[in-house]
């Protein structure tokens, strides 16, 4: 497994950083629904949990929403490495998008 993290600052409550922040997921399989299989989020207070597949790869991850930022993780399988810098890259765009 390899580590991906991206760290975005928001200027949000907490909350609000918070519920936007369980949007995201959803609004990423919505635009790759064709690659990604059926998503399954636990949230407790300002931290969640996520499961799903890509392409038939199993992935996982995590968010804790801070005051002052949001803190993605994602555990890709080795076979997902080439596709690091795309899943990176879309994470942090509709994360930026939803903290406005």
């Amino acid at each position: 497994m390899s580590i991906l993290n991206v760290r975005l600052p928001h200027r949000l409550t907490q909350d609000d950083a918070t519920q936007r922040m369980k949007n995201l997921f959803g609004e990423v399989k919505n635009e790759y629904s064709a690659m990604i299989g059926e998503i399954e989020e636990s949230w407790e207070g300002h931290s969640g949990q996520v499961r799903f597949s890509a392409m038939g790869m199993p992935i996982s991850g995590g968010m804790i929403v801070t005051p002052s930022e949001v803190d993605i993780t994602i555990d890709l399988p080795m076979a997902a490495l080439m596709f690091r810098g795309m899943i990176e890259t879309t994470l942090r765009e509709r994360a930026q998008k939803l903290l406005g």
